[in-house]
């Protein structure tokens, strides 16, 4: 269950790409993004990391997602993934999508005859959206060379920040309700989870400096109370606007 909140986060869902991967090329006035990620049901059971470099004609991005606290010892598990891609008309375009866990390794190439792209890019595309836009902008094709589904984000009110997220200098936050359409690979996931129960939400909240709309809080309900994959640090350079040369 904390694997799938995980990848709600970044591979799915739902979030550090190796630095190294990540490295600044040269590039006029690129955008780079670093967020921090903590899961928690209770307790801290997760922590994230995700990086996003966004340049005129291109983009790199990445995330690592790995087990933390008591389920560190108990479970310990850490997935990372990377994606590349172009940039077209201020939109991620992916490319090369790859992700490894543990000794599991996989990469799938874009795009994709259905329209899906990786989480990552799916992801960083609603992170995109024009300050007079919303990033609840309906259904995206999600696909991670294994796992095809679908999830729609919907318009659900006003977004609210954490206590802990109020010094992020963050703008107004909007709140998506989220639903999940598995297509295929993801076993019994067709019926319905014995672990999960009532709704899902995303909340995403404007960064005024970036000029992009960052991911602040997942939460999905579980029988043993609300699951919450929360934004905890934030790091910008850049804007989207001189980015991607937007007027």
């Amino acid at each position: 269950m904390v694997r799938a909140i995980a990848r709600i986060l970044a591979l799915a869902a739902a979030a550090a790409a190796a630095p190294s991967a990540l490295a600044a090329q040269p590039a006029a006035a690129p955008l780079t993004l670093t967020l921090h990620y903590e899961g928690r049901l209770h307790v801290k059971v997760l922590e994230a990391r995700s990086d996003h470099v966004v340049e005129r004609t291109r983009f790199r991005a990445g995330a690592r997602v790995k087990s933390a606290g008591a389920l560190g010892f108990i479970k310990p598990y850490s997935i990372l993934a990377q994606s590349t891609g172009a940039v077209a008309a201020g939109r991620p375009l992916a490319r090369r999508f790859t992700q490894a866990e543990g000794r599991k390794q996989r990469a799938v190439a874009f795009p994709q005859k259905d329209g899906s792209a990786d989480p990552l890019t799916q992801i960083l595309g609603l992170m995109l959206t024009p300050a007079s836009g919303n990033p609840c902008r309906g259904r995206l094709a999600f696909f991670d060379g294994k796992q095809r589904y679908d999830l729609t984000f919907a318009p659900a009110g006003a977004g609210r920040l954490l206590r802990s997220q109020q010094g992020l200098k963050l703008g107004p936050a909007v709140r998506c309700r989220l639903t999940f359409h598995p297509i295929r690979g993801l076993g019994g996931s067709r019926r319905k989870s014995p672990v999960l129960t009532g709704e899902a939400f995303a909340t995403f909240a404007r960064a005024p400096a970036a000029d992009v709309w960052v991911l602040t809080d997942v939460a999905i309900g579980t029988v043993v109370g609300q699951a919450h994959v929360s934004l905890s640090g934030l790091s910008t350079r850049g804007s989207r606007a001189a980015a991607l040369g937007a007027r």
